[in-house]
């Protein structure tokens, strides 16, 4: 709200742009006036193991890239997004009201209106620290129940496995990292969600969305090498 320039790039506190990378998305920018947002790779930084995420090249139609936000298909980090202030005035920003999901609940608003593309360099450092909120289990349920609360894609059958995963891979990461008392808890919020799916067909979906979201994840790879090609 106190900036002004016609560019936001967003920067977590715990997270650092590499030399350049302001100079090179100005320059991009400027050459490229019908996109109004980009969207990163970037190295994963944790226990002293960095992890490079890149991209696709080329970017999706905007459908698809809808559903990849969705699905959890597109290696995100607030850090890696940046957009004109015009576009991002014009849906109303952030949802401040949003404990998770901010930046990809902007971006599946922002993709109605506007045009996003992937870009080709990872020129910033995710650092996750043991208290970061994306290693931080407690929370996760609730989170996404008011994520799906507003993205109403959610409500139609195409995303039903997909919901069911991504609702019982937030409890099951909890205790496959050896926190039992955070996944009871996240257990005790799921009985809670108004907006999560419940009752036992959520085991089986959960395995349907795991085999969706791969799937999704392999077209990303084959159409970058088709492109490449």
């Amino acid at each position: 709200a106190l900036s002004s320039a016609p560019l936001i790039a967003f920067l977590d506190s715990d997270d650092a742009f590499c030399p350049g990378r302001i100079e090179r998305l100005i320059a991009f920018f400027d050459a490229n006036p019908d996109i109004a947002c980009t969207i990163d790779g970037f190295s994963d930084v944790a226990d002293r193991r960095r992890r490079l995420h890149l991209l696709p090249d080329p970017t999706p139609d905007a459908d698809r890239l809808r559903q990849l936000l969705l699905c959890h298909c597109v290696p995100l980090t607030n850090s890696t997004v940046t957009v004109r202030r015009s576009a991002f005035v014009s849906i109303g920003g952030y949802d401040v009201g949003l404990y998770r999901h901010q930046d990809r609940e902007f971006l599946v608003r922002l993709g109605r209106q506007h045009r996003i593309a992937f870009g080709k360099a990872a020129d910033v450092l995710k650092y996750r620290e043991a208290n970061s909120m994306s290693r931080t289990h407690a929370g996760y349920i609730a989170g996404l129940d008011d994520f799906v609360a507003r993205c109403p894609d959610y409500r139609t059958n195409d995303y039903a496995a997909i919901l069911s995963y991504l609702t019982l891979r937030g409890v099951l990461k909890a205790l496959a990292q050896g926190s039992p008392g955070v996944a009871l808890a996240e257990i005790r919020a799921w009985r809670k969600a108004s907006n999560l799916p419940g009752g036992f067909g959520v085991v089986s979906g959960y395995f349907a969305g795991r085999r969706q979201r791969r799937e999704l994840e392999q077209s990303l790879v084959q159409a970058a090498t088709t492109s490449a090609e």
